[in-house]
């Protein structure tokens, strides 16, 4: 019987040769030119803005930032620290992380996304950033710090898109309640939920829309942790009216209306601090461009608070062994498995001319790109367990097609090497 790394090599091999001098990403047979095309004297290291790093270090050198070479480690623990440089592709490590935290939980979508469904794995570039074609996307918005960003920015196109489409007056409303370090999130989600749908159902709502003219909505939901007072849990509310109203007296009555809900649901909610009210096309801009997602949209995952944080912060902490963190994250993720975090009104979506997609559907939605290269999927699924996402894409971004190849072909290499040198690798040994 062949051994699994028997058939990895051959199954590359077979890829490679059906392509016929495509990609330098063939067999390691295949790639007696890859140091030579690779080194500093080459016409390639000439024209390079920085030195290239010989072939033999691209597997043990780090990737510190988006625009250098370094160590490929694959932790987090630099994400948050002060006067770190952001990075683009932070997000594919804490999807990293995030997978290893949710290990054993079949349930959660995360675990298929960035599996390969075709037979090669493109790297592409939108000129501004490099991504990925031929994987699975899992469309998760609670737990894949991958796709949740994708979606994020999708739906406030949809808002912005539609706010210049249709002369409606925005109102955006943000909505918590009272809470204590044991209460557990899923009943403060239980009661945040099931008071704005009550809020938003019977005689008493239907004579304040009626009053104020609203024609849809959509709601976006965000928790932030904290050590001390543990979940805060809130609602982002856009409320599109026919004409401008008195906001004053608009907060007034929906405040009322809601800290009613809520202490029929066992909570409380002050009728001072419950509400966010603001009005305006300003209001709106503000609320199109930020919620809870500013840094991850660009990969940043800083830690913006030593007091409390985002779930993709909790995350990032649990990744570096706090166990509190952990704990919290875990529960996040079971709080929230089932539950859509952006939801639109009965109807609000064809009034503001929005066209029905699903999350999964933005998320696999490609942006316009162009190729840089190919990974075969024998070698992506080295990637995948090595964890170099993030590293493929620094490197593409860095020096192109040839040097993705040369990495991965190296990655290939010493994997293979590894595996034929660690015991366990082999599932006979």
């Amino acid at each position: 019987m062949e051994t699994s790394g028997n058939l990895l090599y051959k199954t590359e091999k077979r890829t490679s040769a059906s392509r016929a001098g495509g990609s330098l990403l063939g067999t390691i047979e295949h790639h007696n030119d890859v140091p030579a095309l690779y080194s500093n004297n080459s016409r390639i290291g000439k024209n390079c803005e920085q030195p290239i790093p010989e072939p033999g270090k691209l597997a043990s050198d780090a990737v510190n930032s988006d625009a250098t070479l370094g160590n490929t480690t694959n932790k987090v623990s630099t994400h948050g620290k002060p006067g770190s440089k952001p990075g683009k592709y932070n997000r594919y490590e804490l999807q990293n992380t995030i997978k290893k935290l949710l290990a054993g939980d079949a349930g959660k979508r995360i675990h298929t996304c960035m599996k390969p469904f075709a037979q090669d794995v493109a790297v592409k570039s939108t000129g501004e950033h490099f991504h990925f074609d031929g994987i699975m996307a899992c469309g998760s918005v609670w737990l894949c710090p991958v796709c949740s960003p994708r979606i994020a920015q999708e739906r406030r196109k949809e808002l912005e898109n539609a706010s210049k489409r249709k002369n409606f007056f925005p109102v955006m409303v943000t909505a918590t309640l009272k809470h204590e370090k044991t209460d557990a999130l899923s009943h403060l989600f239980q009661v945040l939920n099931g008071s704005l749908k009550r809020m938003k159902s019977g005689r008493v709502w239907q004579r304040f829309s009626e009053k104020y003219g609203i024609r849809a909505f959509v709601s976006a939901h965000e928790d932030r942790y904290s050590y001390t007072t543990g979940w805060h849990p809130h609602k982002h509310i856009v409320f599109f009216l026919e004409k401008p109203v008195n906001i004053d007296e608009f907060k007034r009555e929906i405040v009322a209306i809601y800290t009613r809900q809520v202490e029929k649901s066992g909570g409380y909610a002050s009728q001072f601090h419950s509400m966010d009210v603001q009005a305006g096309s300003d209001a709106f801009e503000k609320y199109i461009t930020k919620d809870e997602l500013p840094y991850e949209l660009l990969g940043e995952y800083y830690k913006t608070s030593t007091h409390s944080f985002s779930v993709w912060e909790l995350a990032v902490l649990a990744g570096e062994g706090d166990v509190q963190a952990r704990m919290a994250f875990l529960e996040y993720a079971n709080a929230t498995h089932g539950k859509r975090k952006f939801v639109y009104s009965h109807g609000g979506k064809k009034i503001l001319g929005i066209d029905e997609k699903t999350d999964e559907q933005l998320a696999n939605e490609e942006p316009e790109s162009v190729e840089i290269t190919r990974i075969p999927r024998a070698s992506w699924l080295i990637v995948l367990r090595e964890e170099k996402q993030a590293v493929v894409l620094r490197i593409a971004e860095q020096g192109g097609k040839n040097q993705v190849d040369a990495y991965v072909w190296y990655l290939v290499k010493h994997y293979r090497q590894r595996w034929k040198q660690e015991p366990g690798v082999n599932s006979t040994a």
